[in-house]
């Protein structure tokens, strides 16, 4: 701990003057073991709109609830921030499934007198989904009576955002042939996005797949899968 705070204020060569059997370079900064084992979180993998994503979780200690772990853990699971579908799943959502999708997320909350559903709201609204993020920001524009606002935010709405609108009205029209191909065009505008809880333009474009190679990609995908279902026809019809 010495070492890293001298490093605040001296350059490698004093340090190698005071320390000179310690190798110290601008990229490496020296903690003590037991410092970094009780900092150390675990990570937790999982797949989040077929990504592989990494989080660290925070210690409940650190969380400032009025329930314990025990309790945390037989409350019903909350999906997380990214996973709620549209702005009405939201809507539906009580505060303590709010507060469990923050908490899953590794955000903190606030304190108990001051969680209120507003709040959490605010917490979880950078890690929505752009299609759910959206909608909600334009209802709060017209609340505020900001129509200005409301419409720029339509008219920005994402590639991705205008398939999933059609996609419903579609399904709720019970068109369901153009619901099959507006469902395999959103699934490779999803698949080619690199973060779909960002707005089109906050992230450099080029961290996303080119349009035509997403296309190819699942063309191919969907090749595979039906030579895999012609493996299992003739499978069954052999059985016959």
């Amino acid at each position: 701990m010495l070492i890293a705070g001298l490093r605040r204020v001296l350059s490698p060569p004093d340090l190698h003057t005071i320390y000179p059997y310690i190798p110290i370079y601008p990229e490496q900064v020296f903690v003590e073991r037991e410092v970094w084992e009780a900092a150390a979180r675990s990570p937790r993998y999982s797949a989040q709109q077929g990504k592989m994503r990494v989080s660290l979780l925070a210690s409940l200690d650190s969380v400032d609830l009025d329930v314990d772990a025990a309790t945390l853990a037989a409350l019903p699971a909350a999906p997380l921030p990214w996973e709620v579908r549209s702005l009405d799943e939201l809507d539906a959502m009580p505060l303590e499934a709010l507060a469990l999708s923050a908490l899953s997320a590794g955000l903190r909350l606030p304190r108990a007198r001051e969680a209120t559903e507003e709040a959490v709201l605010v917490l979880l609204e950078p890690l929505l989904d752009e299609a759910v993020r959206r909608p909600l920001q334009m209802r709060r524009a017209l609340v505020e009576g900001d129509f200005a606002q409301a419409t720029a935010l339509e008219a920005s709405t994402s590639k991705r955002g205008k398939l999933l609108a059609e996609l419903r009205r579609a399904v709720d029209e019970e068109r369901f042939g153009a619901a099959a191909g507006l469902s395999a065009e959103l699934s490779v505008e999803t698949n080619r996005r690199m973060d779909v809880t960002q707005d089109e333009g906050a992230y450099d474009r080029y961290l996303d797949q080119d349009e035509w190679y997403a296309q190819s990609l699942a063309r191919e995908r969907e090749r595979l899968l039906e030579q895999d279902r012609e493996k299992a026809r003739r499978r069954e019809k052999g059985r016959g």
